[in-house]
């Protein structure tokens, strides 16, 4: 059901995107990403409590943020997508007609590359939903 994993990926994508702080902190302009999608995993099962059949979409989200040696990230990063992903773009899930069933973060892993100076954070969010009918 690509209607599903396309429009969960869209609301996580644009929600990490928007959060102001980081912005503000790395000095990135709107027009640019703050937030690179580097790999999705994908599961379904069918939901047949209904004459109509869903299917449950169990994802896992892997995104990447790099500073650059001028901005680099600040120490709070992390903190700052949990607590933003689990108080506004829980919210917009609803919004784009999805059934949010669960939301946690997976690994998280901080690369330190001394040759460019970047520090890059990758980690996983981890999804299950539905579209609501």
């Amino acid at each position: 059901m690509s209607g599903l994993l396309t429009t969960v990926k869209g609301v996580i994508t644009k929600s990490l995107n928007n959060i102001e702080p980081l912005r503000k902190a790395m000095k990135i302009s709107s027009t640019q990403s703050l937030f690179t999608l580097v790999g999705v995993t994908q599961e379904y099962t069918p939901l047949d409590y209904a004459e109509i059949p869903r299917q449950q979409g169990d994802f896992g989200f892997e995104f990447l943020i790099s500073s650059t040696p001028t901005n680099p990230l600040p120490q709070e990063t992390f903190d700052v997508i949990v607590e933003y992903v689990l108080r506004q773009t829980k919210t917009e899930f609803k919004d784009a007609g999805v059934t949010l069933i669960g939301l946690d973060f997976g690994n998280s892993t901080i690369v330190d590359d001394p040759t460019t100076g970047r520090i890059s954070l990758v980690f996983t969010i981890n999804i299950i939903a539905t579209l609501k009918r």
